[in-house]
């Protein structure tokens, strides 16, 4: 029987016989495969990450759909953004007046429809409370139906900055408006919500 020859290096053939550019351009052929491979994950068509959750300690494996990989039958599937999605984000163009009255929600941003799904939002808002009294002032995000998403309240008689974040599912187109109020009711002079704005973000789904 004649011995079969050992496996052949090409890198290293390629160094001792061919010259410098060769051996770049082979190098080059030789990864190209290795780089297409990779970027299938996140999907190059739809930019998601795909992977694999198992029913019973719920290991997580990434697979990649586009090279036929698919989840066992003790497998449950999942995916998520590659990358993050655009987010809306909508702002106040003036200064808005509260009502003096007590308890009265007064919605300070009114924000644009948006689809049903799941929304991470952060709202910052800045009261301005010179009537000299002091009282308690609340701002929230609120849906076009007021039910309050996430809120916050803070003991101020002059300027106050608030950021309040929030998660909140919409079961069918809705808005996600600012709203604000005080406890008390407050004698005449400035009452203003200023600088609010909202950045809302869509999210596949809840972990």
């Amino acid at each position: 029987m004649i011995p079969r020859k050992p496996p052949v290096n090409l890198l290293a053939r390629a160094g001792r016989r061919a010259p410098l550019a060769g051996a770049v351009a082979l190098l080059a052929t030789l990864t190209v495969p290795l780089v297409a491979a990779s970027a299938s994950v996140p999907n190059s068509v739809t930019g998601a990450i795909n992977a694999c959750v198992k029913n019973q300690g719920g290991a997580v494996r990434v697979i990649d759909l586009q090279t036929g990989d698919s989840c066992a039958a003790d497998e449950r599937t999942l995916s998520w953004p590659g990358v993050g999605g655009a987010a809306t984000h909508y702002s106040q163009g003036a200064a808005v007046n509260l009502s003096h009255d007590a308890g009265q929600l007064n919605t300070v941003l009114l924000g644009p429809v948006l689809p049903a799904g799941i929304w991470n939002a952060t709202m910052s808002v800045t009261l301005v409370n010179n009537t000299g009294t002091r009282d308690t002032l609340r701002c929230a995000l609120v849906t076009g139906g007021g039910s309050i998403i996430s809120g916050v309240a803070d003991n101020h008689d002059g300027a106050v900055a608030m950021t309040v974040p929030g998660l909140v599912t919409l079961t069918s187109p809705e808005r996600i408006n600012i709203g604000c109020s005080h406890d008390h009711g407050l004698p005449a002079g400035p009452l203003l919500a200023i600088h609010g704005n909202v950045v809302a973000e869509q999210m596949t789904s809840r972990f």
